[in-house]
């Protein structure tokens, strides 16, 4: 958690890389203060990342049922198809195209 980190920050300045001691008084005084601050951006930012995972998750839910549905409906479809192509074909082919009937063949 940020906090911990913040702490972390206060109890231990020298074992940080880069880090120099503040020697002002006015930059050790306002130094907890920034970081309270930017524990709280933190947080904030923290919350805005799960708003925007849940929103992700919903949008994959959404999508996966659509997905399923338009398999479902290839599904449908190709079983029409093949009765069509396999079972009415037979049928069909005996009796005159409307061309035939029309008299253009």
């Amino acid at each position: 958690p940020p906090a911990l980190g913040s702490n972390w920050y206060l109890l231990v300045p020298n074992g940080l890389p880069n880090f120099a001691f503040p020697t002002n008084l006015l930059d050790f005084i306002y130094l907890p203060s920034r970081l309270i601050s930017e524990v709280e951006e933190l947080t904030e930012s923290i919350e805005s990342l799960k708003k925007k995972l849940l929103e992700a998750e919903q949008s994959l839910r959404n999508l996966e049922d659509t997905r399923m549905s338009l398999e479902k409906e290839i599904a449908v479809k190709t079983n029409s198809i093949f009765i069509d192509r396999q079972k009415c074909m037979a049928h069909r082919t005996r009796y005159p195209t409307v061309l035939k009937l029309a008299g253009y063949q």
